[in-house]
């Protein structure tokens, strides 16, 4: 699957290789999962760690832009998945920079080598529940167990892989959220309708927070 030479803001559907999408649709699920279990048992009683939202409405606390820093970036993030693929590079344009086969941004298109997923999820995962437990050792916080809980995901989900396949050419065998939603649409159109639903869903979660829970 070449990215490189597409024309900005051009709508291509594009379909994942079975494996590939098996890990994309894994990754991205397990996610999904360690987001919504939380913030969904938050309206029963005490949750198993602490909910994105409620380390977001502690940031806030410290520092107000916070809410709108999050929300941006959400709203981003539908606006890019509805508009995908989003500026592509590489071609006659730009023969330096292109698109990972996982849809990462890369300054070495024509040299890329793939990351093994088994191993990064592993990695990723010791790193994640190991720095967690760590911090709930050290500290009775929530709050700044939160901020390294979801802190790690953002670093190891996004920083890290972005990083290796922009400055070295290392593709980590899993896809990006938005070469995901271009398969997804090839395979069922109503089904990126229903994640963009479900990203506002979030937003608004986020900014009106504990909406749809209101304290009576």
């Amino acid at each position: 699957m070449d990215f490189r030479g597409c024309h900005p803001y051009r709508r291509l559907v594009t379909r994942l290789s079975p494996a590939r999408a098996a890990w994309g649709y894994g990754v991205w699920s397990f996610i999904v999962i360690v987001f919504a279990i939380p913030e969904a048992w938050a309206g029963f009683g005490n949750t198993p760690w602490p909910t994105l939202s409620i380390t977001i409405a502690h940031l806030e606390k410290l520092w107000p832009g916070t809410r709108v820093v999050i929300v941006g970036l959400i709203v981003l993030l539908v606006f890019r998945a509805l508009r995908y693929p989003f500026g592509q590079t590489g071609g006659a344009a730009d023969p330096d920079r292109g698109r990972t086969p996982n849809g990462r941004l890369t300054r070495r298109p024509d040299a890329i080598s793939e990351v093994s997923a088994i191993g990064y999820v592993v990695i990723a995962l010791a790193a994640v529940a190991g720095g967690s437990l760590i911090t709930a050792h050290l500290s009775s916080d929530m709050y700044v167990l939160g901020d390294v809980l979801w802190g790690l995901f953002a670093i190891f989900l996004v920083l890290i892989p972005n990083t290796l396949a922009y400055w070295f050419g290392k593709d980590v065998a899993f896809p990006t959220f938005y070469t995901l939603m271009g398969d997804l649409e090839s395979r069922w159109r109503l089904a990126v309708v229903l994640v963009v639903f479900g990203l506002v869903i979030l937003a608004l979660h986020l900014v009106f927070f504990p909406w749809p829970n209101i304290p009576t």
